[in-house]
């Protein structure tokens, strides 16, 4: 599975090479309100949970000093690893817990993510940009498949 996911149509290592190249200009006006957004967004929960965080190369790294800690659904081995090496190096004022699940709790089993969730207790989710790949991932060709 984990070296599956590095070569996914969805991302994988095509992809953090471009995001790790053209770190300032690639999806620029889509960060820059995908930001404004996510820092206006009010939740009381010290938790979040993440699916899909990937590098989180368009989320404003600021968002997570609201947080103590942050469960990351990500199966991309090199994402997790970007991911908190960007995070543990982000100037934040304090940093959350970081725990990821490489399972996949979306495609096979999604039942298993509402039971994570629950589990949670009053954890915020946020789908950070995964449901834009479901197409690819469940391979769906047109816009006719279910």
């Amino acid at each position: 599975m984990a070296l599956l996911s590095l070569f996914n149509p969805a991302g994988g290592f095509r992809y953090h090479l471009r995001a790790l190249r053209y770190p300032g200009s690639l999806w620029q006006p889509f960060r820059l309100a995908l930001g404004e957004f996510l820092m206006s967004w009010q939740t009381s929960s010290k938790t979040l949970l993440i699916v899909g965080p990937s590098g989180g190369y368009c989320l404003p790294l600021l968002l997570f000093e609201r947080f103590d800690r942050l469960i990351c659904l990500e199966p991309d081995p090199v994402a997790r690893l970007i991911f908190r090496r960007r995070l543990t190096h982000a100037p934040l004022r304090r940093h959350p817990q970081i725990e990821f699940i490489a399972k996949d709790y979306l495609l096979e089993n999604p039942e298993r993510l509402v039971r994570l969730a629950e589990s949670s207790g009053d954890a915020a989710i946020l789908f950070s940009n995964v449901l834009g790949q479901l197409r690819c991932l469940l391979q769906i060709d047109s816009e006719s498949d279910p």
